[in-house]
């Protein structure tokens, strides 16, 4: 890679994810460099960063753009404060999050149901409190234009709900949907921290349909937990949908691969993990085909791989160096049955298992302590099984 210049450095690692570009910079020189530059990270910013940035409630300082990426994985509170923009790290897509004032609540300008007051552990000046309502609904709207395009986003809601003080939302499912055009995404959600009771609101659910004697409004929706976050806050997935956007400038941003010879794409993969690489051939036809090429799956398997293979106790069959590694990603049996060995699939690591026959066993060859059979679970062909440890006095 050393022969290759600086901008063809920056062409390649653009290519990739902001994350990729880290993990390359520790691999050699030449990428370290290239990481560092201002050319790099301006492409993995969204266009109308600065017209974002110029929304900004508070001034941001930075002295390089790899900076300011950074600082703008953080949340940027836009919009007179009322809504917050970040970055995704690791992949480098814009994310919004929009206040409780942004939403429409029903009711919630009335005193009587709702209250509107500040709280530490919001990144928001206001949150809404619930005090009681007979109708619970809660609206967000966003332009899906100034997402990132081609792109999988999911939709949340954060919500509080106090541990004792709280009552009536956990006696039946919420509904909730995600509409973008004439896609809609439906699903039921529960609104508690008790375990015990998500699981009753099933059977609630189930005695609805019997009850009614009709088809259930739960029936075809996609049944939902709200996750308690670390800060006791909970995060309810409302559905998921995927942004088009402005594909024709996407594409775009991909043509500079189709130059670089396809040892040299082989080269920049195997740098990576084996997931990684099967996530790159979704991006392009470039990738596709190198993603399918023995000399890349050479270079995840072991080195030893052969050698292994040959202490198997069956026969393995394989067309390509892809097939292998994945069939070696299940385990293995080799040293007569003895030890099994498998690859993390994600990483290309070796793993093993080692049968209870490779294990010492106190006493183990006492068959009045241990009995050696055959379980249809187990991978191994015996295992102890204990009766007492301790002998009779």
């Amino acid at each position: 890679m050393e022969g290759l210049p600086a901008d063809c450095i920056i062409d390649i690692l653009s290519q990739g994810s902001p994350r990729d570009a880290c993990r390359s910079a520790v691999v050699a020189s030449v990428f370290r460099a290239a990481a560092e530059s201002d050319v790099l990270w301006d492409r993995f910013l969204p266009p109308d960063h600065e017209e974002i940035i110029s929304e900004s409630v508070s001034p941001l300082k930075y002295k390089s753009k790899k900076e300011l990426f950074f600082k703008l994985s953080s949340p940027l509170f836009i919009d007179h404060g009322l809504k917050a923009f970040f970055i995704d790290k690791a992949t480098g897509k814009k994310c919004y999050k929009l206040s409780a004032r942004k939403l429409y609540i029903a009711w919630s300008a009335n005193p009587l149901f709702w209250c509107w007051k500040p709280v530490i552990e919001s990144r928001f000046a206001e949150v809404v409190e619930l005090r009681m309502t007979s109708w619970l609904e809660i609206e967000g709207k966003i332009d899906t234009r100034i997402l990132s395009p081609n792109t999988m986003y999911r939709a949340y809601l954060i919500v509080k709900v106090a541990h004792h003080r709280a009552y009536g939302l956990d006696v039946v499912p919420c509904e909730v949907l995600v509409e973008v055009g004439e896609f809609c995404s439906r699903g039921t959600v529960t609104l508690s921290h008790n375990a015990c009771v998500k699981q009753s609101l099933e059977r609630v659910c189930g005695e609805n349909k019997v009850e009614e004697g009709s088809r259930s409004k739960f029936e075809d929706n996609v049944a939902r937990v709200g996750l308690e976050r670390k800060d006791g806050w909970l995060e309810i997935e409302l559905g998921e949908f995927y942004n088009q956007g402005m594909c024709e400038k996407e594409l775009e941003c991909w043509s500079g691969m189709e130059g670089l010879p396809e040892d040299c794409i082989i080269d920049i993969l195997s740098r990576g993990s084996p997931r990684d690489a099967c996530r790159s051939a979704v991006v392009s036809s470039v990738f596709r085909m190198a993603v399918e090429s023995d000399m890349l799956w050479d270079r995840f398997l072991p080195p030893d791989h052969q050698e292994i293979i040959s202490e198997s106790a069956s026969p393995v069959t394989f067309k390509s160096k892809k097939e292998l590694f994945f069939k070696l990603s299940s385990p293995l049996l080799i040293d007569r049955g003895l030890k099994a060995f498998s690859i993390d699939r994600a990483t290309g690591k070796k793993c093993y298992m080692l049968s209870a026959r490779e294990l010492y066993i106190a006493w183990s060859a006492n068959p009045l302590f241990w009995c050696w059979k055959p379980i249809i679970q187990s991978s191994f062909v015996a295992i102890d099984i204990i009766f007492d440890t301790l002998p009779n006095l």
